[in-house]
């Protein structure tokens, strides 16, 4: 999945949103390099699924997900 929400008026208001597989393995490897994000956490109302997030250099919120996407049951 791969999802853009922006807003053409304001500089550092994109949000991209990426899902990926092995979110952990990506947050090693970009902590590696030096940029900077939070630890991921789960989303509530989900199974399984997680999300971290950063920004870009020019200020823009870049997420990621991993997991499933159909609500848990109760």
């Amino acid at each position: 999945m791969f999802q853009v929400l922006d807003n053409p008026k304001a500089t550092g208001s994109t949000v991209t949103n990426l899902r990926i597989a092995d979110l952990d393995r990506h947050i090693e490897r970009l902590r590696s390099i030096g940029v900077e994000l939070d630890d991921a956490v789960q989303v509530e109302g989900f199974e399984f699924l997680r999300y971290c997030q950063f920004h870009d250099l020019e200020g823009n919120e870049v997420g990621l997900l991993e997991g499933g996407v159909v609500p848990s049951a109760g």
